[in-house]
């Protein structure tokens, strides 16, 4: 008994793909080597360029009508949000780096610090304020004694009976021996300026 396989579809395509796929490709090869062929596909090219730049325009100017953005300026907004983006971004870093190197104990310690020698200035301006208070206090007593002196010795020298002057220069000498070494210098001055009138 013979045997005869069924008729198989998927061969006979196979068979048939195989012959027109060598001729094709050979025609094909050949009418791509030709120059006609590369000048057409460049016209072509060329107006598909010149159309897609007219499709371009005629958007762009419907688009800015219609009071919408265009690709080109949504393209810009994005890049700047982009950059924003990364500066937030570095500004935070920066800012995580600065607020981990300060030390709020070292901050106190130098208000501390610097609390302490305004204090100290202040004691120092208080002290000196009394010690003005204290010349100046100094300054009216002498006056008044060395106004008391010159008094005598012009009462004196009206009534005819001077005073040695050594007598004068002791009580003088006196007066001053009491006085702080601020105020002497001072009261000297004006003693000599009061004998002198």
């Amino acid at each position: 008994m013979s045997q005869t396989l069924p008729f198989d579809p998927l061969t006979m395509w196979k068979k048939i793909y195989e012959q027109t796929e060598a001729s094709w490709n050979d025609a094909i090869q050949e009418t791509l080597k030709k120059e006609s062929f590369s000048e057409g596909m460049g016209e072509t090219l060329n107006y598909y360029l010149k159309y897609q730049e007219l499709a371009k325009e005629t958007t762009e100017t419907y688009l800015k009508q219609a009071n919408m953005p265009t690709r080109s300026e949504v393209a810009d907004v994005a890049s700047l949000v982009i950059n924003l983006e990364g500066k937030f971004d570095d500004l935070d870093e920066k800012f995580d780096t600065e607020m981990t190197k300060l030390d709020p104990t070292i901050e106190i310690s130098q208000l501390k610090k610097a609390v302490t020698d305004l204090d100290m200035k202040l004691d120092k301006v208080l002290e000196a304020i009394e010690l003005i208070g204290n010349e100046k206090s100094m300054d009216v007593i002498g006056k008044t004694k060395s106004y008391d002196v010159i008094a005598k010795a012009k009462n004196a020298d009206a009534t005819g009976k001077a005073k040695p002057s050594e007598a004068i220069n002791k009580e003088k000498s006196e007066e001053i021996s009491k006085k702080p070494s601020g105020a002497i210098s001072k009261v000297k001055s004006t003693e000599t300026s009061k004998e002198l009138n």
